[in-house]
């Protein structure tokens, strides 16, 4: 659902804008699947970390070994092809100008959420890969420490931590909020105002492991509530623009909407009923190519999609189909890139942490001889 609002919201810039209606504007919307992307990962790799944590399990070798063949290869890769890419169709290579090389070392170095230069990667879409990088160098040592220091008296502390840590980001909001300021810049993209939608999920994942299976039908439609309301509030009043709602309220309601709409659809076990419930699983495999390719497959395919939508006659169904269409070639490009790029590495992390566990278990043999 995350990288299909990532979709639309582009799909949308490029031939929805100025139009209107219930679907263009839920098109327009769609920027927030970020924000439901945050809200996903807090929640299933923060409730990864305090589950190890927890059992005394959590190694940060193995963690960031883990997180590093996943995440690096496929976005390094993915800046090798837009250079390539924008070299061929600009006729040299593109590197050679100093603004676009002093772009493509903020977007090597993960600082693409403060320093927005738009003279590479797609005008900056990959700030959110900064944002998450950031926090999840910083998470695991949170969450490890107050484990550490967890005792029967103070069990709460994790969440007690991790709330008073996502106000501190809510407050930053209301702190900083000036009329005026370009928003993509000032309050979209940085690390210190967007961190808490991330750590909602987390005190999701926490709420679902310490109550799983023991959350009744009440607290579930409760939940179900608080999404609806959120989200609703959302869309009907927030936007992408320099207003109070907008900066100080907006990403609150769509943190809190989308953590617990992943809290109640995760409490029901919600994916048993899914149709096409492969069709899903391949989805949430091929999110993350997907949203690195998306914008290059865009703009490969725009003249041809473009006549299709300036055709005589075409309505709304026309439009839901082209963007079928756009989604099919993300989906197909994604499922080739991923199977040649990140499987590869994928396998490789596989081999070494297989590797490390068996020096790990051969020590603990010898160790007890």
């Amino acid at each position: 659902m995350a990288i299909t609002l990532v979709l639309m919201r582009h799909f949308f810039d490029l031939y929805l804008k100025g139009s209107e209606g219930a679907l263009v504007s839920f098109f327009s919307w769609g920027w927030h699947g970020v924000d439901l992307f945050f809200a996903l990962s807090g929640f299933l790799i923060g409730g990864q970390i305090i589950e190890e944590c927890r059992d005394r399990e959590f190694c940060f070798k193995r963690f960031f070994v883990k997180r590093s063949f996943r995440i690096l290869p496929p976005y390094f890769f993915a800046i090798a092809v837009f250079v390539v890419f924008c070299s061929f169709v600009n006729g040299f290579f593109i590197l050679e100008n100093s603004q676009v090389f002093n772009d493509f070392l903020v977007h090597a170095l993960y600082l693409q959420d403060y320093i927005q230069s738009g003279q590479m990667m797609y005008n900056g879409i990959y700030w959110s890969l900064a944002v998450e990088e950031k926090f999840y160098i910083i998470l695991p040592v949170v969450i490890f420490f107050l484990y550490s220091r967890r005792k029967k008296e103070n069990s709460n502390c994790l969440p007690a931590a991790l709330g008073a840590l996502a106000l501190v980001g809510i407050a930053l909001r209301f702190m900083t909020f000036e009329p005026g300021k370009e928003f993509w810049s000032s309050y979209l993209a940085p690390f210190h105002l967007r961190f808490d939608n991330l750590l909602v999920g987390v005190l999701a994942a926490f709420l679902f492991i310490g109550f799983r299976g023991r959350f009744s039908i009440v607290w579930k439609l409760a939940l179900a509530q608080v999404a609806a309301a959120c989200l609703g509030l959302s869309f009907v009043y927030g936007g992408f623009g320099t207003g109070y709602f907008n900066v100080c309220w907006q990403f609150t309601l769509t943190g809190v909407g989308f953590a617990a709409l992943i809290l109640s659809l995760v409490s029901v076990e919600a994916g048993k009923y899914l149709p096409f419930k492969k069709v899903f699983s391949a989805l949430s495999k091929y999110s993350y190519t997907m949203y690195l390719y998306h914008l290059l497959i865009l703009s490969l395919t725009h003249k041809w999609l473009k006549a299709l939508l300036t055709r005589p006659g075409t309505d709304t169904a026309g439009f839901l189909f082209v963007f079928v269409l756009y989604f099919a070639f993300v989906m197909v490009s994604s499922f080739v890139i991923y199977n040649l790029v990140d499987r590869p590495f994928m396998n490789w992390r596989r081999r070494l942490l297989e590797r490390r566990e068996k020096k790990a278990e051969a020590a603990a043999v010898v160790a007890g001889l």
